[in-house]
Order: C-alpha cells, then sequence, then structure tokens
C-alpha cells in the first residue's frame, strides 16, 4: 500500500529518471496579477492576436447581482435561472457546483447583498473561448511560456473542483460545436465499416442526442444533457443507462484528438501512442492534455424499450425504522441479480422517508413486467411500506424514454444538481456483494447514518456490459468497475452564508460516509468523477496501483513540468494542496 508520503517519493523518483531536472520540479505557477512574473497588458494583447480575439476575462454566476458588474436586469435572470445548468454551462465563470466558485469566504452569491464585494474566488482571471485546435495550442504554449496555472473547462460539472483556481488561465471549450457521423470509420487497425460519431471539445450529450434522432444509432453517454462528451466525464471513465448493454464511456472511444503541454497536437488511439490513449480513457480530465475531439463507436437503437418509475412511501406517513430500511434493502439487492442478468439499468435513491427508481431496460413491456413487478410486489410485502406510484410503459427509442419519463419526472435533479454547494461521496459496490443481501444492506443503511444527507443514489450503471467490456485491461479506469453492481454515491450541502464551522462539518459528514462503505468494502473502488475530496488511498480508488504506474509514466513523459494540475489527479503528490508550487520547491 503506498501511503502519501511514499508516493510523493515514488513520483519524485520517477520523474527524475524521466530526465526532468530538479530546477524543473522546483517551481511555482503565476496565479497573481500584481506580480512581475504575471503577462504585461502588452503580452495578454499580442496573445490576443494568436486566438483571434477569443480573449475573455470569466465572471463568477453572481456577479450580474453586485458592484460594478451589478445590472438588475441581468441579476434577475441570474436569480431566475440560478440553478440551471445550461445558463452555468454558457458561462465561462459559473461553476455546476457553486462552492468551487469560493474561494474560503471569498463568494459571490447572488443571495448576498448587493452591497457586498463580488470576489473573484477560485474563478480564473482570464481565458479563452477556444474554437480551433490553433487557439488550443497558443493557450498552451502561452501558459507554459508565462508559467500560469491552467484549468480546461466545458461546462463545469465537476465535483472535484477540477475546472477552476484562483489566479488560474481559463482554456473553454464550451462554444466548440462541431459533430460528424461516419457509419464507415476505419479504425486504426484497418477494420472498416465502424459507425462512428466524432465530437469536438465544447459538444454536450444532449447535443450529440439531438444529432443522433432518426439515424437508427445510439451512442454511450451521459444522462445529464449539459454535460462535455470530450472532457472530465469521458476522461474519468464515463457511465450512463446504457453501460449495462454497452459498458463505460472509455469502453466506446476508438480515437481522441489531443493537445499536450509542449503544445503539440496528437491523434491517439490504440495503434497510435497507445499508452497515452491508455491514460485518456480513465486516467481523469485536465491531466494528460487537452482533448479536442472525441471518435466514439455507435450502436444499433434497440427495438424494444420500458421505462419504469416506481416510488415507495411508508405506510404511517412519516419514515421507517432502520430495521424497515435494511429489510427494503436486503429485497431490492436480492432482486437486483435478476434485474442485472435481464440488463435492468438506472437510478434508485433511497432514504428514511422514501424510495424511488427510476429504470430502464432494452425488453419488451412482457419481459419488463417478469423481472420487475416480483420485486416490487416483496418490497410492498414488507411492513410499513406502500408503492405510491409504480408504473411501466413502452419507448420506441432510448431518446424517447429520457425525453418522456426520465426528463419529465426528474427534470436534471438526478444528474443536473446544479448551483449548490455540495460536496460528494461515493464506492463502488462490488457484484459478490450480493451473496450476503442482509450484510450488504446494513452496510449502506450504517453509512447513511454515519455521514451525507442521510440518503443514497445507486446507479444502475454496471452490468454484464461495463463488467465483461474490458477484457484486456486497454482503458485505466479501475477494475472495480469490472467487478460492480451499483456505483453508490450520497452528498453534504451547505448555504452561502455558512460559517467555516458549518462547512467542516458538511465535510466531515461526507468523510463518515466514505470511511464507512470503506471499511465495508475495502477492495473495491471508487469513482473519480463523483468521489470525495477526501477520498483516502485516492490513487489505489480511483485507478489501482498498477494503473497509476502507468498512468504516472505518461503523465511524466507528457507533461513532464506540471502544466496542468489538478486536486486528486495523476502527478498532484508532487505538489502543495492549492496546486501553485510543487512540494519540492
Amino acid at each position: 500500500m503506498l501511503t502519501n508520503r511514499v508516493s510523493i517519493y515514488f513520483v519524485f523518483f520517477l520523474a527524475i529518471g524521466a530526465g526532468v531536472s530538479r530546477g524543473d520540479i522546483n517551481l511555482c505557477r503565476c496565479v497573481d496579477s500584481k506580480s512581475a512574473c504575471w503577462p504585461s497588458p502588452e503580452d495578454w494583447d499580442a496573445f490576443n492576436v494568436t486566438v483571434c480575439g477569443r480573449l475573455i476575462l470569466p465572471k463568477p454566476t453572481g456577479s450580474p447581482c453586485h458592484g460594478p458588474h451589478r445590472s438588475a436586469t441581468l441579476c434577475q435572470h441570474i436569480r431566475n435561472n440560478w440553478f440551471d445548468a445550461y445558463l452555468r454551462a454558457d458561462n465561462a465563470g459559473s461553476m455546476q457546483s457553486e462552492n468551487w466558485e469560493d474561494d474560503g469566504q471569498k463568494s459571490c452569491s447572488m443571495y448576498a447583498p448587493e452591497s457586498s464585494v463580488c470576489h473573484q474566488g477560485r474563478v480564473p482571471l482570464y481565458g479563452v473561448q477556444v474554437a480551433t485546435t490553433r487557439d488550443v495550442q497558443s493557450a498552451v504554449k502561452f501558459a507554459a511560456r508565462h508559467k500560469l496555472r491552467v484549468v480546461v473547462k466545458t461546462s463545469g460539472h465537476d465535483f472535484l473542483g477540477r475546472s477552476s483556481a484562483a489566479g488560474s488561465f481559463l482554456i473553454w471549450m464550451h462554444k466548440w460545436k462541431n459533430i460528424t457521423i461516419d457509419e464507415s470509420f476505419v479504425s486504426c487497425g484497418g477494420e472498416r465499416g465502424n459507425p462512428v460519431v466524432k465530437v469536438d471539445g465544447g459538444v454536450a450529450w444532449g447535443e450529440v442526442y439531438d444529432a443522433l434522432k432518426g439515424t437508427g444509432w445510439i451512442v454511450l453517454g451521459g444522462m445529464s444533457l449539459t454535460v462535455s462528451a470530450t472532457g472530465g466525464f469521458i476522461q474519468g471513465g464515463g457511465h450512463g443507462a446504457l453501460g449495462p448493454s454497452f459498458g463505460l464511456g472509455a469502453d466506446n472511444v476508438l480515437q481522441m484528438e489531443v493537445v499536450t503541454a509542449d503544445g503539440e497536437f496528437r491523434v491517439v488511439n490504440a495503434c497510435h501512442d497507445p499508452e497515452l490513449f491508455f491514460s485518456l480513457r480513465g486516467g481523469g480530465g485536465g491531466t494528460f492534455g487537452v482533448v479536442v475531439s472525441v471518435t466514439y463507436k455507435l450502436h444499433k437503437n434497440p427495438s424494444n424499450i420500458v421505462g419504469a418509475f416506481l416510488l415507495l412511501s411508508p405506510s404511517n406517513g412519516t419514515s421507517w425504522s432502520v430495521e424497515t430500511q435494511e429489510e427494503i434493502l436486503t429485497v431490492w439487492s436480492r432482486g437486483t441479480v435478476s434485474l442485472d442478468a435481464a440488463l435492468w439499468a438506472g437510478y434508485w435513491g433511497f432514504s428514511s422517508v422514501q424510495f424511488v427508481g427510476e429504470l430502464v431496460v432494452p425488453a419488451t413491456l412482457a419481459a419488463a413486467n417478469a423481472t420487475l413487478t416480483p420485486i416490487v410486489r416483496a418490497l410492498t410485502q414488507i411492513e410499513n411500506v406502500t408503492a405510491t406510484y409504480y408504473v411501466m410503459r413502452n419507448h420506441s427509442t432510448f431518446q424517447d424514454w429520457h425525453a418522456a419519463d426520465y426528463e419529465v419526472i426528474y427534470p436534471g435533479t438526478l444528474t443536473d444538481y446544479t448551483g449548490h454547494r455540495v460536496l460528494l461521496g461515493s464506492r463502488i459496490i462490488p457484484f459478490s456483494a450480493l451473496k450476503h443481501p442482509r450484510r450488504l444492506a446494513k452496510s449502506i443503511v450504517a453509512a447513511m447514518a454515519l455521514g451525507g444527507n442521510g440518503a443514497v443514489l445507486g446507479h444502475m450503471v454496471i452490468g454484464p456490459g461495463v463488467r465483461a467490456a474490458d477484457p484486456h485491461r486497454q482503458t485505466s479506469v479501475t477494475t472495480a468497475w469490472r467487478e460492480g453492481i451499483w456505483h453508490l454515491a450520497s452528498w453534504s450541502t451547505w448555504e452561502w452564508n455558512a460559517t467555516e464551522v458549518t462547512k467542516l462539518a458538511a465535510r466531515n459528514n461526507m468523510k463518515g460516509f466514505v470511511k464507512s462503505l470503506h471499511s465495508a468494502f475495502p477492495n473495491a473502488g471508487a469513482y473519480l468523477n463523483e468521489a470525495s475530496i477526501d477520498e483516502p488511498q485516492w490513487q489505489r480508488s480511483f485507478w489501482g496501483y498498477s494503473n497509476y504506474r502507468r498512468l504516472m509514466a505518461v503523465k511524466l513523459r507528457v507533461d513532464p513540468l506540471g502544466l496542468f494540475v489538478c486536486r486528486k489527479c495523476v502527478g498532484s503528490e508532487l505538489w502543495k494542496e492549492d496546486g501553485n508550487c510543487n512540494r519540492h520547491y
């Protein structure tokens, strides 16, 4: 087991072995606009010419409500749409999780008095709205030359704060919208006739799904329509409701285009730089370079899709006892064996006051009924459990289910929990845990009691498709995905004006939840895109030490000076907590 201290020395000696000098390792990024190291106005003007005038000054979401940027009209628009993921994706300075715009108590909330100071917080000071590969290359070279702190952002969906940093320089991908469908793509091995969709840097999953309507094809993508198809989602592995059929997002990538820290444009696939290709498919976003396009394989749209919605409530109108909670999860765990085999997917949420499931399966209505309804019947036979709502219906395509059921019943709340201050924690529950359903149920209820908000969200996104997708380990995601049954998460929140004591309590609650699940499932892993900022042994949890050694070797080859540094990212052990100075500085 690598301790934090050992891992720091491990990557340090790898760096020396990669030809990085001690002088190169001892450095800090320039993050103070008043410092002599900061680019001069003339430097910024010259750079702006190279990117065709696309230099921007990102502002926090709430900036129109305060100070010199105040606009009554814009402020009202912001207040009306504060929790809207589209608004946040469209604003360079907005993060989907509001806490990652804050820097301690330095914030800019719409809830604060109009006379209060709008702090820049962690929102980048300067940025470039890229539209071409050349823009990205210019931005990377400029940042390297001036030793700027670089962050890369498309939609801002990030729970670890990797899309923002105080005093940083932003490479903003969101406006780069090109989608190409090719039904006869030739893979690097010469295989012909592969149907693919190629998406450029700023394309969101909703835009991909719209482009595929009527084509008969579907792609393994995310459930949130505003999440980027080229950013942290895919670079972290990427899960979705089609996972039990088609695997993880990373399993479905045939080729990627990336600009690395030296400003070079690279096309990577299984034949060309397979180690970098391995790293970009699961090694984490904002780490190995700026991905400017991803080519995904397409699948035929299933001919039958059934969606189901289930809501269980306490019959007594109050809440369930711990014993009843354990019984509900025991029955659900037993039933999951047959649901998994039948390729059921979706999401279920559980607390002491409700069990809700938004599920989907590629099957006929009769087949879907045969697998799910007996489990629902068993659940309602538990004392004090009532099925408040249970409906199942046919859809012609996966996209139709997403639009008609998922978006209507839960319009973004399961996958677009935006505009809040929130911390997550998660664990990938191993399939083997289903052998002991009552023990599994007790472990989950115990974790709910120790931390989080007293609730969990279960992601049924693994199934046979994910477990069997990568037998030769060509992606860098944790092997826990290949042995899992659920991705289980919880969260803690706080208000905009919370004290540091309250924030720390929320953070400690999440630590308690994660620690409990670690103890129950010590050999499992966690999904790095939806994990705790305090994830213990994160190298092991996110990738496993064998994968991590390969990832670290690639990191030091393509980014030896650490231009791309982010929290709990490959190589971040070499940097201090804020990511601005090397630990050897």
